[in-house]
């Protein structure tokens, strides 16, 4: 093993494979400890063609053990100019695996000043996502300070995806804490952009509690950015599972603010999908008051025109029954001004119809605030012509409770039957 040539010993190794297969492997586990870097080259390269690569395989922790860094680093790079290159991807692993953190540092600084810069992000990344989390730490440290600094974007990414979501978080705080800011942020906003909507949810309930909010903002960005509507409704979903109630508000307006028209109607399908009513609702509401009008009615009608069951005349109806009187006026404000104005006067007779004459009337107050021709009395006295009596009264009621003299107008209805007024005055009474 140590001194016959190197044609002669590959020779015995195959001859002693398939019967004595011990006895192969323990002449390569010798050679490779005792060997030039330039036999162990050609040994590689004759066993991978022999067939006998288990042999050397089974060996190679041994020679990790036993060879300097430098050695390693000349026997991988000769390796990868042969048909044994697959050895060379085994001796990255192993080395991962087995050398400390300051060793596999400065194979990885031999290999990128050799051009090998893809084998050395193999390495890193694999320590990265084998060892323990101080060692990963160490790493982590250790490649900052040198020239493997602007290989560790890779590597974050590679962790970020692969370790435990447990183990990224706490990564992230101690990388945070040791002075690697930018690093911490590409490891957690690499998470955002690969991980499941529940393993984001949890980074995000994470860094709320421990005063990142601001980063919480910036995964909300990437996830619109990068994962699409279908992922941002599921993380809402996630949120609100665990009650973080207000993280799962801002990912929401977020969503409605920077999502296209189209991504913002499919947010809110896929909020209906889930469950999610309350969130369905509230975006539609934020899609009014956030984007333009033209905007909302596109959202609206790509609702209508989607095979959810729940289009916006359901959204209108629930928002009538649940949403403040301000995000009511200016939902009907909003309909109104794009020419929906059947669904504006929807909005506006439900709500008298269906809420507390004080609510009804505070809604009427924002619309009157706001000039709407609903309030405007040419506008009153046509609705009070056409809608049932029981309609006009509930109207009139509300408008005593803000505008009294709005209210008075209801005295100049003189074209409706006899009937019609009696039901009126019965309803007023």
């Amino acid at each position: 093993s140590r001194t016959v040539p190197v044609p002669v010993l590959a020779a015995q190794i195959s001859g002693l494979s398939e019967h004595r297969p011990a006895t192969a492997t323990e002449m390569v586990h010798t050679a490779l400890q005792h060997r030039p870097v330039t036999d162990l080259v050609r040994l590689f390269a004759a066993l991978y063609q022999a067939g006998c690569q288990r042999h050397m395989e089974a060996a190679l922790p041994a020679l990790v053990a036993a060879r300097t860094v430098q050695e390693c680093a000349d026997l991988l790079e000769q390796l990868l100019a042969t048909p044994a290159e697959d050895g060379a991807v085994a001796l990255l692993r192993l080395t991962a695996e087995l050398k400390p953190a300051a060793d596999t540092v400065r194979l990885a600084t031999a290999l990128i000043r050799t051009g090998l810069r893809e084998h050395t992000t193999v390495l890193l990344s694999a320590f990265a996502v084998t060892r323990g989390l101080d060692e990963t730490l160490d790493l982590t440290d250790l490649a900052c300070r040198g020239e493997l600094d602007e290989l560790l974007e890779p590597v974050m990414q590679t962790l970020a995806q692969h370790r435990p979501i447990a183990d990224v978080i706490h990564l992230f705080e101690r990388m945070h804490d040791h002075q690697h800011p930018h690093h911490a942020l590409e490891l957690i906003t690499s998470a955002a952009r690969s991980r499941t909507a529940t393993d984001t949810a949890e980074m995000i309930t994470w860094l709320y509690r421990d005063g990142y909010q601001h980063i919480a903002e910036d995964i909300f960005h990437t996830g619109i950015g990068h994962r699409g509507p279908e992922h941002t409704g599921e993380l809402i979903a996630a949120l609100q599972l665990v009650r973080l109630t207000d993280a799962a508000a801002l990912g929401r307006r977020l969503a409605v603010q920077n999502s296209t028209t189209t991504e913002a109607s499919l947010l809110i399908t896929h909020l209906l999908a889930v469950g999610q009513h309350q969130h369905a609702l509230a975006a539609a509401l934020e899609a009014a008051r956030l984007r333009t009008g033209a905007e909302f009615v596109e959202i609206t009608q790509t609702l209508d025109a989607s095979s959810t069951r729940q289009g916006m005349p359901a959204l209108l109806d629930e928002a009538v029954r649940t949403s403040a009187p301000h995000d009511v006026a200016h939902l009907i404000q909003v309909l109104d001004e794009m020419g929906q104005n059947a669904d504006a006067a929807h909005v506006l007779w439900n709500t008298v119809r269906d809420r507390p004459a004080g609510h009804s009337g505070i809604m009427l107050s924002h619309l009157d605030t706001g000039r709407s021709p609903f309030t405007a009395d040419p506008a009153l006295r046509m609705l009070w012509r056409t809608h049932p009596p029981l309609d006009i009264a509930h109207l009139a009621r509300a408008f005593d409770t803000i505008l009294p003299a709005k209210a008075d107008l209801v005295c100049s209805v003189d074209d409706r039957s006899v009937t019609d007024v009696t039901a009126l005055i019965a309803s007023l009474e």
